[in-house]
């Protein structure tokens, strides 16, 4: 007796069907099933014993009883959350009640659809792009995680429209401290608001925070959060629909077939107060922050008004139309606290290579003269490039830009044994300086093209990255090896090229190379503006140097060495005594002092 074979990716048997290819999918990420343990396990969906398995496999019984007893059974279990043993009998029901079941009547485990989309749709974790052997970050794993806490912002009865974004946070009244666990349990639990905003810098773990709480909501089953990168939701220059997304993307990508039956039961979920909306990088929708935050103010009303929601955003961006979500909750993450937090960090980092290193790296940034330092590095994205780079050198970095340029260098080292793995043409790999630079070069430009023109600066079209970097087919072009390296990532997949959209590693990192790829200050304020802003190359009236997307990539420029002091040194002097054409004066002339 031979099982039957599936003429799609539906197995059915006894009137029952399987969505095999996404089954063998969620299998296949645990890195471990064999073909061979699939054919044995499709044999199991079918109802055969494992003597007639074993007959239509053309293997020994007991190597069958083995493969499904021991690792298919642990992935299985896996998969079938709240299971302590398999009953290879009950299999089919289980895999059902799981969601991997097409039918009319199905019961879909919305639950697990969730934790499957949480697993496919979250960004990168750094160890995939990372290969230091010094290291290994996983942010995700508790044995790494430093939990952050929170301050909630009190804001003011009344604020103008206009403050500027980088208006220092001292003029906010702000709560005690609350660490992470409690505000899990007072906060979200309990409840207390559901309308919530985590703000922070750069870096400041804001996604990898989102994505904790997000697998603790389906640890305590308080309900299905659905992972929403904000940027997404730009599509060929337009603001998608959030009710559009949900139904006709997120969802068709969770479930495959999606009837109009799955979508009411889908939509009812969202009506009884069963669904936790995530919404990550409120910042990297569109460049106008203010257009961002009334767009998600206007879409959060009527149907998603039953729907708890996190969103995280940085600090400039949110300040700039503080008035935009008045109604949410607001929290500050904290960086961390040095020494222990920090040090802490560290240890978790070196504790399965080499911690002597560690030790090492924590006596070195204890000195006193490395007090500008102990602040920088408070921030996590920072704590952890540090610690990824610190192996191969005996001082640490003086600048913000020093560090990111170390970084970059040890990613070219770990690149190269990924290069092999991947059975890449070592031709192509970028091994010397001068190949290097030439691609940091080009990807400044992508950058800074990517913060002037694009209505989401942080979302890179196809056709712009393809006009500046070449054809992504072509191996050795600028597109194929960045997308090789790991500085680019597809942020959506689409049949037509034209419509994919990618980003950067993080968009720290393309800010960085757009400063880069910048040598004069004239690039951030025209010497010869005469009091008017210029034009950018959409024509629209701007001067750098005051949009908030390009704030920090102003502040890692000043950072950089190789720019001369007396060149930043008149920047400064020319800001102190420029009047925009809004008549407003920049505030922060000591923090930029401060930053080279």
């Amino acid at each position: 007796m031979s099982p039957p074979s599936p003429q799609s990716s539906l197995f059915e048997q006894a009137g029952q069907r399987f969505d095999l290819d996404r089954l063998r999918s969620d299998l296949e990420r645990t890195g471990k099933i064999t073909p061979k343990n699939w054919e044995y396990l499709k044999g199991i969906l079918c109802g055969l014993d494992q003597e007639e398995i074993a007959e239509q496999c053309f293997a020994a019984k007991g190597t069958v009883k083995t493969a499904l007893t021991r690792g298919v059974k642990e992935q299985i279990l896996e998969l079938l959350l709240g299971k302590s043993e398999v009953d290879w009998k009950r299999l089919p029901a289980w895999l059902i009640e799981a969601g991997y079941g097409i039918g009319k009547n199905h019961h879909i485990n919305w639950q697990q659809v969730c934790r499957g989309m949480l697993d496919h749709q979250k960004k990168l974790s750094t160890n995939e792009v990372i290969a230091s052997k010094a290291m290994q970050f996983d942010l995700l794993d508790d044995e790494i995680f430093v939990s952050l806490a929170l301050v909630e912002r009190k804001e003011p009865d009344r604020l103008s429209q206009d403050v500027h974004p980088t208006r220092s946070l001292e003029r906010y009244e702000e709560k005690p401290p609350i660490e992470y666990e409690a505000f899990r349990e007072q906060v979200l639990r309990q409840g207390e608001s559901d309308r919530i905003a985590i703000i922070g810098e750069p870096g400041a773990g804001k996604t990898t925070l989102l994505q904790h709480i997000a697998l603790w909501i389906l640890e305590q089953r308080l309900g299905l959060p659905i992972w929403i990168s904000l940027g997404d939701l730009i599509k060929s220059g337009e603001l998608q629909r959030l009710k559009d997304y949900l139904t006709q993307v997120w969802l068709e990508d969770a479930i495959p077939n999606v009837t109009e039956e799955v979508k009411s039961v889908f939509l009812n979920q969202l009506n009884h107060q069963r669904v936790w909306l995530l919404l990550d990088g409120a910042d990297e929708m569109v460049a106008s922050s203010g257009i961002a935050l009334r767009e998600i103010h206007k879409q959060l009303g009527s149907w998603l008004s039953q729907s708890s929601i996190v969103l995280t955003c940085r600090i400039n961006v949110w300040d700039a139309d503080i008035n935009a979500l008045r109604d949410f909750q607001t929290y500050r993450t904290k960086e961390f606290c040095y020494p222990a937090q920090v040090e802490q960090f560290i240890k978790s980092g070196f504790r399965k290579s080499n911690q002597p290193s560690g030790e090492r790296l924590k006596t070195e940034l204890a000195k006193t003269e490395h007090g500008r330092l102990q602040q920088l590095v408070r921030n996590p994205l920072r704590l952890m490039m540090l610690c990824t780079t610190w192996h191969e050198h005996k001082s640490l970095p003086a600048t913000k830009a020093e560090l990111y340029g170390r970084f970059i260098n040890e990613f070219y080292k770990w690149n190269k044994t990924k290069w092999k793995k991947k059975d890449l043409n070592y031709a192509f790999f970028p091994n010397t300086k001068a190949k290097q630079e030439k691609l940091t070069q080009a990807l400044g430009r992508l950058a800074c093209r990517a913060l002037d023109e694009e209505e989401a600066p942080f979302r890179l079209s196809h056709n712009l990255v393809f006009n500046e970097l070449g054809d992504p087919e072509d191996d050795g072009s600028e597109f194929w090896l960045a997308l090789n390296l790991g500085w680019l990532q597809i942020a959506r997949n689409a049949d037509k090229s034209s419509e994919k959209v990618y980003t950067f590693f993080h968009p720290t990192f393309q800010e960085y190379f757009a400063a880069f790829s910048i040598n004069d200050w004239d690039d951030f304020l025209p010497r010869d503006h005469q009091d008017k802003p210029t034009k950018n190359r959409k024509g629209k009236d701007t001067y750098r140097i005051f949009e908030q997307h390009w704030k920090e990539a102003f502040l890692l420029w000043l950072g950089r060495k190789e720019i001369e002091l007396d060149l930043k040194e008149k920047l400064i002097q020319k800001l102190i005594s420029f009047s925009s054409h809004s008549g407003k004066f920049y505030e922060s002339i000591p923090i930029l002092q401060d930053s080279f």
